[in-house]
């Protein structure tokens, strides 16, 4: 269904409102739910309600990871215990665990509680793992097997095995859980059934720490160019397994929270969200650039009387701290793209530094030998031209140097370099700019 024809659809939606519930169940039915969570984030909350509770609670899981964060938020709070229950049942393991910890501490503990009492996905166990860590990403939907069985054995523990298993892998452990290798389900469907299953058994050395941050446990895979892992505990054994479309998602809301960071909105902000909520999640960060500004406009004010004789000052500055500005964040770009990477190392820094400084001095001096042209041809003034050359050159230079400096200096404080970048580098453009260019000018050109 083209998204254009969403719209329409929701307006028509509104019309089976509060009258016939027959004809609005049928009408979601044939929906899909990634087309319906759109229509659903247009909805009023009570709109929303009434039409999730017409849903089946497969297509209503779906549809709750489909829409907007604050607009899950919400539904998520008008849940009953007894639904939640029944939302997360349907769910794979990692997934019930993400919906429980956006839960409120009073909801969260009703759940817990439930799940003490029937807790057939072993679903508490991943509850106590920090959510980006390899722990927090696995799953416990995966297939075991003791060593020492034989084939049949396994095959017929395996066809009365519940829940929905995605991998083609059998994990084989000691009695007491310790993992000790795998076979393919190809392997043990073709084999004798009375072969020992350690006959055919490959020993894993490939396997993640439960305590694996995110970033490298999303590493591993694509060093591995693997399509599932193992998450072991200390001792070795085996606590779940994270497969490879696990880890698309993770790398797809990453690059999404890193977008939204790097333009100071937060990664929760969706476009359907109320006005009242963007307005609270970006003021503060205008509140800093605002104060970040007023820096740059008290370098200003101690050039006025220079400004006041030369009125082309005016015109020009803002060229200059502009054209520093791009090149910072195009700095900024492939720095903080190399720290999440893992190629920015330490004993590399200063030559990534240097070749970043050239590359903005380069770069500083050919524009600013573009604008001093365009600058001569307006003035006739040649000292004019090149204070102009001189000051794209060293604001660009220190581009280069803030560009990789700031994210890697913000990384090592353990704050997000996508997040706080951007204000301080485009700061610091903005001030060298500015200096350079009147200081420059109140020497050579008063």
């Amino acid at each position: 269904m083209p998204l254009r024809t969403l719209s329409p659809l929701a307006k028509t939606f509104k019309t089976f409102f509060g009258r016939d519930t027959a004809i609005l169940r049928e009408a979601l039915k044939a929906i899909r739910p990634e087309e319906l969570a759109i229509i659903v984030n247009n909805l009023s909350e009570g709109e929303q309600l009434q039409a999730l509770s017409l849903l089946d609670d497969e297509k209503l899981s779906r549809v709750i990871w489909e829409v907007s964060p604050h607009a899950r938020h919400e539904l998520l709070s008008k849940l009953g215990t007894e639904r939640f229950l029944k939302l997360i049942a349907v769910l794979e393991s990692d997934e019930a665990v993400d919906l429980i910890q956006q839960l409120d501490k009073r909801r969260k503990d009703r759940i817990v509680e439930a799940l003490r009492k029937a807790d057939p996905k072993r679903i508490l166990p991943l509850l106590g793992f920090e959510e980006e860590t390899a722990g927090g990403l696995m799953k416990t939907e995966f297939f075991r097997a003791e060593t020492g069985k034989t084939v049949e054995d396994v095959r017929r523990a395996l066809s009365v095995s519940t829940g929905f298993q995605k991998s083609a892998t059998v994990y084989l452990t000691d009695a007491g859980g310790v993992l000790l290798g795998t076979v393919s389900l190809v392997r043990l469907a073709t084999a004798p059934a009375g072969t020992i299953v350690d006959d055919l058994m490959q020993r894993t050395s490939e396997s993640l720490p439960a305590a694996m941050p995110q970033d490298e446990v999303i590493h591993r895979f694509s060093d591995l160019d693997a399509f599932e892992l193992p998450v072991v505990d200390p001792r070795g054994k085996l606590m779940g397994v994270i497969t490879a479309d696990d880890m698309f998602d993770v790398i797809k809301e990453s690059l999404t929270e890193d977008l939204s960071r790097f333009s100071g909105t937060s990664e929760d902000e969706h476009i359907t969200d109320p006005a009242w909520l963007s307005i609270k999640r970006r003021l503060p960060w205008l509140v800093v650039n605002l104060a970040t500004a007023l820096l740059a406009a008290a370098v200003v004010t101690r050039f006025q009387d220079v400004i006041a004789e030369l009125v082309i000052l005016a015109a020009l500055m803002p060229v200059v701290a502009g054209m520093g500005g791009n090149a910072v964040t195009q700095t900024l770009g492939v720095s903080i793209r190399a720290l999440a990477l893992g190629q920015l190392h330490p004993l590399d820094l200063a030559k990534i530094v240097g070749r970043q400084m050239l590359t903005g001095a380069a770069n500083g001096m050919v524009t600013g030998l573009i604008i001093a042209c365009v600058a001569f041809a307006w003035t006739k003034n040649l000292r004019l031209a090149l204070v102009l050359v001189a000051a794209m050159t060293v604001n660009l230079f220190i581009a280069g140097l803030g560009g990789v400096l700031i994210p890697v200096t913000m990384k090592r404080l353990k704050i997000d370099p996508a997040l706080a970048s951007t204000v301080f580098a485009t700061t610091l453009t903005d001030i060298v700019g500015f200096f350079t260019f009147l200081g420059l000018a109140s020497v050579l050109l008063t």
